[in-house]
Formats: structure tokens, C-alpha cells, sequence
């Protein structure tokens, strides 16, 4: 009535055994914090209020605005304004410097108007009521990485 407990034998590791236990720990750091400054960079979107505190208005000097802003990619800017206002945003220099607003590539109304920043470049946005562009009621802004 004798039993016997079956312990394993366990063996040192060899050299080469604890070399490439320690690569491929560095090997998952490096993975981890890679993924971690991804994950930073997503969630670092911020949310632009166009004008600031003014919005989206005829009183607001959106270069000065805008010059105090760095947009990314990922961010969203925010159109704040009245019923007698719009935003159309134009598909090109050309046609925000004529405020050509009637080929706009997207037109917005609704008072509180969110566009994402989905890809680096030049954006340009006017407001779509007769004349207020050309009173300098239009901004253009560039988004980067």
C-alpha cells in the first residue's frame, strides 16, 4: 500500500532556451507599447467649435480663429449657428475663393452641424446664405495626421 507521487523532472534551461525567452518578452514590450501609443493617438480626437464661443457667425474673424487651432485627423469641428445661416463645404480652392457656394460638395442647416476630420488636407467651408461668403463668412482649414 505504497503509493507513488510523480513529480516532473525539470531541466535548466539552456543558454539558448533563455536567449529566446528574453527576445520574445522584448518582442511583446515592444508590441504592447506600440499599441498603447495607437490607442493614445485615437482617443486624443479633439471637438472644434468653428468661431469659438461666436460659432459659426458673420462677426467672427475665422482666420484669427482658426489660426489658434491645430486640427488633426480624427477630430470633428462643430458648426454652431442660427437658422438664418448654413454651411456648405466646397471641393476646392478655386471655389472658396469665389465662394461658389451653389457646387458645394455638402450642405448642412440644421443649426449644429458635425463634421470629421477623416483624412490629412486642406478643407474648406462658406456659409450658404447669399452673401455672407463673400462678407468673409467662410473658413479654410488643414487637418494633419
Amino acid at each position: 500500500m505504497f503509493g507513488f507521487i510523480h513529480t516532473p523532472i525539470l531541466k535548466p534551461f539552456d543558454q539558448t532556451q533563455m536567449e529566446n525567452s528574453a527576445y520574445n518578452m522584448t518582442l511583446m514590450m515592444v508590441g504592447c507599447v506600440g499599441l498603447l501609443l495607437m490607442l493614445s493617438k485615437q482617443g486624443s480626437a479633439e471637438q472644434h467649435v468653428v468661431g469659438g464661443k461666436q460659432g459659426w457667425d458673420e462677426s467672427t474673424d475665422f482666420d484669427s480663429w482658426a489660426s489658434g487651432q491645430t486640427f488633426k485627423v480624427g477630430d470633428t469641428l462643430v458648426f454652431k449657428y442660427s437658422p438664418m445661416h448654413s454651411v456648405a463645404e466646397l471641393g476646392s480652392e478655386s471655389e472658396y475663393k469665389k465662394c461658389d457656394v451653389g457646387s458645394a460638395t455638402n450642405s448642412m442647416s440644421d443649426g449644429n452641424s458635425v463634421v470629421k476630420l477623416t483624412k490629412e488636407g486642406t478643407r474648406y467651408f462658406a456659409c450658404g446664405t447669399a452673401g455672407h461668403c463673400d462678407s468673409g463668412m467662410k473658413d479654410r482649414l488643414l487637418s494633419c495626421w
